[in-house]
């Protein structure tokens, strides 16, 4: 076991190595790979001062209601009802009921959906400083087409899908701790405890829950990619690049060809890691002409993935904002992968933006594009 290991790390050192020294890219890649470690380190500083204050603020919270637990407090009715007011608001999806607070004794009056009563007295209840509740609302019944607002079940900040700063120092700090304590454990108990702290780690460290962490879940919501460009041609022309989608492989470095299916369908080809191909189906969900665009993949789809691009004309200038949204297969630990050997999304998209704009300002095609026909090329820029 442990000579396997050995090897597959020799082996992926040597791969790591000989792709940083490449003669051809390796400059550009170790740039890229020195940009990325800068920019993490400032989002890693930025992130470790609003934890810290997170934290602080919690634990001084804590402080508060413990000191409160063993100090008598005089309440005046105005806060309590305010507090009553604000609890009831966080479990009724339709806050409607009357408060009224004499001398601690609160007075609940108005309807209630029938399913949320039970909820909203058990959180008067926790009210610090009530002597006493009456309970005089009115249950219904809500009906199919009264819409209602769905309301927030108080959980364990751990329970929820994303975290306090504060609680991913604990897991992270957690998840630390049992890989540092692994070494002094057997075989099978020392792999387990690395394996549930690399998790932990990375949890906290993504603040992803675990099914969007390795990819099971099948949405777009993993990774969340936004870029806005200015490009010096008329609204319109912009506009008619992006529904001519067939045009693409002439700007964007992955995209092979695209072929429009009908019905506001289209089937995507790209370049996936190393050169193997990636399909998918695509579909438009809203158009707007001259104002957005907006699609997701269809259904089975390797790479999850939803979109808008909006347009704005600006003093003879269009403004594209692009907002993408993706879970790549093994969700965000792919897509972190793929960023360490130097297949940057973000970077990616930026490049591609930034070739669109040169070729709808100049009416050329890039040189690095991933396409190799000429769709309606002159319709488009001549439009």
């Amino acid at each position: 076991m442990k000579k396997a290991v050995s090897l597959i790390g020799a082996a992926a050192f040597g791969a790591a190595f000989i792709y940083v020294i490449d003669p051809a890219l390796g400059k550009r890649r170790r740039a890229l790979a020195r940009d990325s470690v800068i920019h993490g380190a400032k989002l890693f500083r930025k992130a470790a001062d609003i934890a810290a204050r997170d934290t602080a603020h919690r634990l001084k919270g804590i402080f508060a209601a413990g000191k409160a637990a063993f100090k008598h407090e005089h309440v005046s009715d105005v806060v309590l009802a305010d507090r009553v007011r604000t609890e009831i608001g966080r479990v009724s999806s339709r806050p409607n009921a009357e408060v009224i607070v004499e001398e601690g004794r609160v007075t609940l009056l108005g309807p209630v959906a029938a399913h949320e009563e039970h909820a909203v007295l058990k959180a008067v209840e926790s009210v610090r400083g009530i002597q006493d509740i009456v309970n005089r609302m009115h249950p219904y019944t809500p009906s199919a087409n009264m819409q209602t607002q769905t309301p927030r079940t108080r959980q364990l900040d751990i329970l929820q899908r994303h975290w306090a700063p504060a609680t991913r120092i604990i897991v992270g700090s957690a998840g630390a701790s049992m890989l540092l304590g692994s070494n002094k454990m057997p075989g099978v108990a020392r792999t387990l405890a690395r394996a549930g702290g690399l998790a932990l780690i990375a949890r906290a460290a993504t603040n992803l829950d675990f099914a969007h962490l390795v990819g099971f879940k099948a949405d777009s919501q993993t990774v969340s990619l936004q870029k806005t460009i200015k490009i010096h041609a008329p609204i319109e022309r912009v506009y008619s690049l992006w529904t001519r989608y067939e045009n693409f492989p002439l700007f964007m470095s992955r995209i092979r060809e695209v072929r429009d299916l009908g019905h506001a369908r289209s089937h995507w080809v790209a370049n996936g890691p190393l050169g193997m191909p990636l399909e998918w189906d695509a579909l438009i969900t809203e158009n707007i002409p001259n104002k957005l665009i907006a699609w997701r993949s269809g259904p089975g789809s390797l790479v999850q993935h939803a979109g808008v691009v909006r347009f704005d004309s600006e003093k003879g200038y269009t403004r594209v904002q692009v907002r993408l949204n993706y879970t790549p297969p093994a969700g965000a630990i792919g897509h972190l992968v793929a960023t360490v050997f130097g297949t940057n999304p973000k970077q990616e998209m930026d490049d591609d933006l930034v070739r669109m704009r040169s070729f709808v300002e100049t009416g050329k095609r890039p040189h690095d594009a991933a396409g190799q026909r000429h769709i309606g090329f002159r319709n488009v820029v001549r439009r």
